[in-house]
Parts: C-alpha cells; sequence; structure tokens
C-alpha cells in the first residue's frame, strides 16, 4: 500500500519460465488518444485511450480487455523532456487515470518535463470488464463481534468467508484468474509498448510501491527510476504483510490516542493515551453488550475508527463523536461516521480482493489462521481479527493462486526514491525499511513521527522539493547512510489543532492529496 526502440511495437519479453505467468511476445496497436469523459481530467488537458490487452497473456492472441489510460502532455520544449511518468496510486483496485494529474504538484515546474499517464488497472474504473461478487448488500449494524469466543461465532465467520469467496467466484468470470500483479505488470509493458517509448519512470503510492518493482523485475531496464511512496515489502505478500499491517494499524491508533489525550480539556477521554485508549476498549466491550441506538455495536464501533488511521484528517471530528457519545451518549455522530465507511462496494473493492488472494499462497489449516490471529489479538487487538476475517476468503478462493510471489530483483531495480512515515499504519515503517535494504540503488526519506500514509506531493516543502530534484537529476538521491536507517530525514505535517480551539474541522482531506488515495485506507480496513 510503490520501462530496444519499439517504433515496431515489438520487444522481447521475459523467458518463459522465469517468473510465474511470463509470455509470449504481445504487440498492441499504438495509441490513439481522445478526449476524456471525467471533467477533472478535461479541465486538466488530458487526453485518455483505451489499450487493448489479452486477458490471458500466456494466449496473447485470444480474448482482449481494454486498459483505460489517460495523458497530460509535457508542456516543456523538446530538447529539456524526460519523457513518461506511469503511475499507481495503490489499493490493489485504486483508479488510477487521476494519477497523470500528479505533476502539476511537483515544485519548480518539473513537472512540464513528463508525459504523466495514469491509468485504471484491470477490471477497475474504466478499464473493462469489471469484477463483481454480486449486488451489494447495504449497510448492516450491530453486527456479531469480530473477536469470536464460542466455536458458532467462529464457524457463522467462516461460512461468510467461504460464501463471500464463492460468490465471487460466480459473478466475476474469466478476468478473475489472471487479475494478479504480475497480470498489472504485463499491463504496464503494454501500454509502454503502446505509447512507443523506450522506457518509463514510475510513481507509485502504497501497494504500487509493490507493483512498480514487480515491473522492473519482470521487465528489467525498462523503468529509468521509480518514487515509492507509503512501501510494501514485497518479501511478505500478503498473508505475513496483513498481520504486520494489523499491528501497524494499532499502533497509529495509539497516536490517535495520545493526540486527544493532549486535548483533554476539549473531549474530556483521559489525560494519557493509556486512559483513552482504556475507555476506546472499554466502549468497545459495553456496545458489543448493547449497541448504540440499537445500531452501532462493536463491530461498527472499530469499523468508524479505521480513517483515523491513514492519515490525520479526521482526527478531530472521529475524537468529537467520540467525546459526545461517551459524555453525552450521542450516538447519531457515531452512525453517521459509520454510514459514511460503508459506501457501496466498486469493481476496486473486489480487484483489492483478488488481487491479494491470487498473487501468493495463504495458509491452508485454518488452526495457524486462528493461532495467528489470537496471537496479534494479544498484542495489537485493534484490528488482528478483523483482518484475519478480511482475509480469509482468500483461503476459499476460487481463482488459482502463484506458488510464490515474484521474487523482486533489488539489484537490478533502478534508481529509488522510497518515503516513509514512522508510524504510517497501512504500510509498517518496517517494510520502508526492508525495500530499502532490498533495492540496492534506493534511497529513503523518513519522517520521524509521521502518522499518515503515502502522504507526499501534498505541501511537505522537504519532500516535495527531493521529488523534484530527483526528477530534474536522478543523479541527486540521498546518499545512503550505513546499516538500516533513513537516509534523509523531514518533518512531517504538523498534527491538527481541534475545531473548539480555532482549527479546521478536518485537516488534510482526501480530495486534496494525490489522486486516487481516497481508496487507499477504506473498509475493509485491509486494503493496501
Amino acid at each position: 500500500m510503490g520501462a530496444t526502440v519499439i517504433a515496431a511495437g515489438v520487444v522481447a519479453a521475459p523467458s518463459v519460465g522465469a517468473f510465474p505467468n511470463a509470455t509470449p511476445r504481445y504487440e498492441p496497436s499504438p495509441v490513439e488518444w481522445t478526449q476524456c469523459t471525467n471533467q477533472d481530467l478535461i479541465d486538466a488537458g488530458a487526453e485518455c485511450a483505451k489499450v487493448k490487452v489479452p486477458l490471458d497473456y500466456s494466449n496473447p492472441g485470444g480474448e482482449k480487455i481494454d486498459i483505460a489510460i489517460s495523458r497530460v502532455k509535457h508542456t516543456s520544449s523538446s530538447d529539456a523532456y524526460q519523457g513518461v511518468v506511469l503511475g499507481n496510486p495503490g489499493g490493489p483496485g485504486g483508479s488510477g487515470l487521476d494519477m497523470s494529474l500528479i505533476g502539476s504538484r511537483i515544485p519548480s515546474g518539473v513537472g512540464a518535463y513528463y508525459d504523466w499517464i495514469g491509468f485504471d488497472p484491470r477490471g477497475v474504473g474504466d478499464s473493462g470488464p469489471t469484477l463483481s461478487c454480486g449486488p451489494d448488500q447495504g449497510i448492516k449494524y450491530d453486527q456479531p463481534d469480530l473477536v469470536p469466543r464460542s466455536d458458532i461465532t467462529e464457524q457463522a465467520l467462516k461460512d461468510k468467508a467461504s460464501g463471500h469467496a464463492d460468490a465471487c467466484g460466480k459473478n466475476s468470470g474469466e478476468l478473475l484468474k489472471h487479475i494478479k500483479t504480475t497480470d498489472a505488470a504485463e499491463d504496464m509493458e503494454s501500454i509502454r509498448l503502446a505509447l512507443g517509448v523506450e522506457q518509463i519512470n514510475y510513481f507509485g503510492y502504497s501497494y504500487g510501491t509493490y507493483l512498480g518493482p514487480v515491473y522492473s523485475t519482470m521487465f528489467p531496464g525498462k523503468v529509468k527510476r521509480m518514487i515509492l511512496d507509503g512501501n510494501v515489502d514485497p518479501q511478505t505478500a500478503w498473508y505475513r504483510s496483513n498481520h504486520d499491517q494489523a499491528k501497524a494499524a494499532g499502533r497509529t491508533l495509539g497516536k490517535f490516542f495520545e493526540w486527544i489525550a493532549k486535548y483533554d480539556r476539549v473531549y474530556h477521554l483521559g489525560a494519557t493515551g493509556t486512559e483513552v485508549e482504556t475507555r476506546w476498549f472499554g466502549e468497545r466491550d459495553r456496545l458489543d453488550r448493547a449497541a448504540a441506538g440499537g445500531r452501532i455495536g462493536s463491530v461498527e464501533w472499530t469499523e468508524l475508527f479505521y480513517s483515523a488511521v491513514p492519515g490525520q484528517g479526521e482526527w478531530d471530528r472521529i475524537a468529537t463523536a467520540f467525546s459526545g457519545w461517551v459524555n453525552n451518549g450521542q450516538w447519531e455522530a457515531l452512525q453517521k461516521l459509520y454510514d459514511e465507511t460503508q459506501a457501496p462496494k466498486t469493481s476496486g473493492d473486489v480487484v483489492l480482493e483478488a488481487v491479494l488472494c491470487t498473487d501468493a499462497p495463504y495458509p491452508d489449516d485454518w488452526a495457524q489462521w486462528s493461532a495467528d490471529a489470537w496471537k496479534g489479538h494479544a498484542q495489537e487487538p485493534f484490528y488482528a481479527w478483523p483482518s484475519t476475517w478480511g482475509a480469509l476468503p482468500c483461503n476459499y478462493w476460487t481463482a488459482g493462486a502463484l506458488e510464490k510471489p515474484v521474487q523482486v530483483d533489488g539489484e537490478n531495480a533502478p534508481p529509488t526514491l522510497l518515503i516513509h512515515e514512522q508510524f504510517d499504519g497501512a504500510t509498517p515503517y518496517e517494510d520502508g525499511l526492508a525495500l530499502r535494504k532490498l533495492l540496492t540503488k534506493s534511497s529513503l526519506i523518513g519522517l520521524p513521527g509521521g502518522t499518515t500514509h503515502s502522504n507526499s506531493l501534498s505541501g511537505n516543502t522537504c519532500v516535495d522539493n527531493a521529488i523534484a530534484s530527483f526528477f530534474a537529476d536522478i543523479t541527486t538521491l540521498p546518499t545512503r547512510k550505513p546499516g538500516d536507517q533513513a537516509d534523509m530525514e523531514c518533518e512531517p505535517a504538523s498534527q491538527p489543532v481541534p475545531k473548539a480551539l480555532g482549527g479546521p474541522r478536518s485537516g488534510l482531506k482526501m480530495s486534496q492529496r494525490p489522486a486516487g488515495l481516497e481508496n487507499t485506507l477504506k473498509a475493509p480496513f485491509r486494503t493496501r
């Protein structure tokens, strides 16, 4: 939670057997640009197109699907032009057409040197066909506790996961078998070929920090530079990373509780983070016994706090609802917050599950799932069990998974700028350090104390200027330091001030952040 002259449109693909789905060559048609239909893209002067790609790259002459792409062209002189940047906003399953707009966010006008390319991954948004697990079931209230304290509860939740996986298999067709990260990387190569360029540059957020290194591994030499923000350790995909994320989410929630305690005169929930945490878990137990307003039980209570984890923008609003319930019995604000986490499921939500369920194997034995979840629950009880139930459909998934994830080639990866905040709750900081170690030509910008996920190009001058320098001159990567540490540090964005003390109702809103990130962390929380 992250590119041989092509005039003839042909390039050597990886040798068969080098990767799980290494394929014969595929020659896409050149891109034919037309007017976009999305108003934001139109306003930015973007162009749009569809690239036809094989449903199954092992059968390039077979059925084709559409990959929707967008472009904002460079405005620099031809002498200053530096090529194309292909971007991914995360997910997996995040719509990426708006990634063509992020060049305008780069300081000093450096974005003008590039063509910016966004794309909707296969199965998502304007790319077609899309995936579905059947009709949306709507908002549910007062659901059974996700901590399985009885055999009956445990079996019911296992049956629910199995039923969901079966529904996805029945409703999604053949595309469900060809939705892996390796398929997305093949699509990126088709986009590169269709654009007629020798190399791409790459900008990835969140899951996009996994897709980029997978692409550079499968198609060595085709990426000139990468910028990856909110990094995934590719060596943990995806069962282990699910547990690591649960720990990180609990850690970041603790930082939120500390912030609430700092303003106890406003919220009256405790003078220390520990006191606020105790109150929060006490309320979860209470609501499991009797739902607020008959609707907000322990499950809903937990889910409405998910949006406190990826960023600080909603901290005051969530804390105000927390306080209003505890101190005045006001449950309506809790329901409003919860309802907002329950937006109708999109094709991107299904793609998220499909990618994570097929990229790598999961344990066959429920005993291991259960033991790992209880261990995680003992360490970080906020999200260990919800995370487990969110991932469990993968144990029943009808489309086959790879026997092992792609082994990313870090030695031959291009120069890469990594960015990671210390208390990122979606992708642990430890993942950023691990990716730095794996990608030997990378440097890491760390943000000590930061609690926001994938937040570059949002106004942090230190981070954004480093990105601009790297795009302007590939030799400007921060010098690597010895050992396991960041190579450069920037101050994170300041924490918000409660509205009651003169601050805005919320800080940086998702709509102000780089395109697509509104999909990076929403229920189910395991989204990358």
